[in-house]
């Protein structure tokens, strides 16, 4: 009936995850399908010449595979991050108990990640650069630096991506 063909409708996602990722490794299904939708929407940004949105979402993926690393990491053994984060900043840290809390960016999960040894030296330093072109999303840093988006940064973006994912599949 049309009814329960509406029903099943309903429920399919309007999105496809990535295959060209195996990401069984992240055990919460709804962090591994969002990763997946965003390195689905990377992959046809790049082959659709959208610098800008492979860009940002490289950026985002970076991001959200670290804080999983380092939350599963905290998971399996408490008090590591703050144990980290003392080392890296004897001052003031990020937030040790909450790392979704502000006071945690890209640079920062970069760094305990690297200390952790969750991710290689040379992923880290490539980080950098994938980091400063994820926030030319900002309008007032583009004008400022006079940069843009190209190729180029889409691809630094990625290799990052790339490289964390082979990374924390190893070292988790």
């Amino acid at each position: 009936s049309l009814s329960s063909a509406w029903t099943i409708i309903e429920k399919l996602h309007d999105e496809a995850p990535s295959i060209s990722h195996e990401l069984s490794f992240i055990a919460d299904q709804g962090l591994r399908d969002m990763i997946g939708l965003d390195i689905a929407a990377i992959t046809s940004a790049l082959q659709s010449g959208e610098w800008k949105g492979a860009t940002i979402l490289a950026g985002s993926c970076c991001e959200a595979l670290l804080l999983y690393a380092l939350q599963t990491v905290e998971g399996k053994k408490p008090g590591t991050i703050a144990a980290a984060t003392a080392v890296l900043w004897p001052g003031k840290s990020p937030n040790p108990s909450d790392l979704t809390d502000r006071s945690w960016d890209l640079s920062s999960y970069a760094a305990v990640a690297n200390h952790l040894a969750l991710i290689s030296a040379n992923t880290k330093s490539e980080l950098d650069p994938a980091r400063d072109y994820r926030n030319l999303i900002h309008p007032a840093k583009v004008i400022r630096e006079r940069a843009s988006f190209n190729r180029g940064t889409a691809f630094v973006g990625v290799g990052a991506v790339e490289h964390i994912i082979a990374d924390i599949k190893q070292n988790l």
